[in-house]
């Protein structure tokens, strides 16, 4: 028996996940919870999809197409930012958004994830709802017995704090639009802490930041 790797049917099969993750039109809610300025450079610059990207984003979309989601892939949009949770249900007293996540972080209390909690705020938020589910797969379980784990979490909103996320999704969606239209990247200001280990831009980010500081020094000089 004879093993060897086959490179060129993977490349082949990576590039064929690639072509199924488009470039999205318009300003996201999901551009407006993370940095601006990584918002910027995924409308400004080619998407930057590493393999190990493509492969994370195959596994949550498979595990997100086996359920029975209500209402899966409707794209809403409300004070002119687009959001499309991944199901949502409509009862007399208003609408439920859902949410499925995958992740490999250990199974936690979900304000924890904070970024989850941040995007089911602004799906009710803009859709004037005040429930939303979120359901989340841990794949290594609380890292004891690397057991995969399934949370299901029902939110209640309340009005003020919802009042709040959309005077900020507001403000965000003026600040990025601003620096679309000028094309100059506007400051990285990260939501989360992790963000910035983890952002495919973040290149592109030093490299922006090395010109700026340039920038400053020449002005200096013209003012000293």
């Amino acid at each position: 028996m004879r093993i060897r790797e086959d490179e060129e049917l993977k490349r082949a099969l990576i590039e064929d996940l690639k072509g199924r993750f488009t470039h999205r039109e318009g300003i996201h809610l999901t551009d407006l919870i993370f940095c601006l300025r990584k918002a910027f450079f995924s409308k400004t610059t080619q998407e930057a999809f590493t393999e190990e990207r493509i492969l994370l984003y195959t596994i949550g979309l498979g595990w997100q197409d086996k359920l029975p989601l209500p209402n899966p892939g409707q794209v809403f949009e409300e004070e002119g930012i687009k959001f499309s949770p991944d199901g949502w249900v409509e009862k007399d007293d208003g609408r439920i958004f859902i949410e499925v996540k995958s992740t490999r972080a250990k199974t936690r209390d979900p304000q924890e994830m904070k970024h989850w909690v941040d995007q089911l705020k602004g799906y009710c938020a803009l859709g004037r709802a005040r429930e939303g589910v979120l359901v989340a797969l841990h794949l290594m379980g609380d890292y004891r017995n690397r057991k995969a784990e399934l949370k299901v979490h029902r939110f209640e909103f309340e009005e003020e704090e919802l009042e709040e996320m959309r005077e900020y999704l507001r403000g965000r969606k003026e600040a990025l639009e601003k620096a679309l239209e000028s094309r100059e990247a506007p400051p990285p200001e990260p939501s989360y802490q992790w963000e910035c280990n983890d952002c495919p831009y973040k290149d592109l980010c030093k490299e922006a930041r090395s010109h700026e500081e340039e920038g400053k020094e020449e002005e200096e000089k013209h003012e000293g």
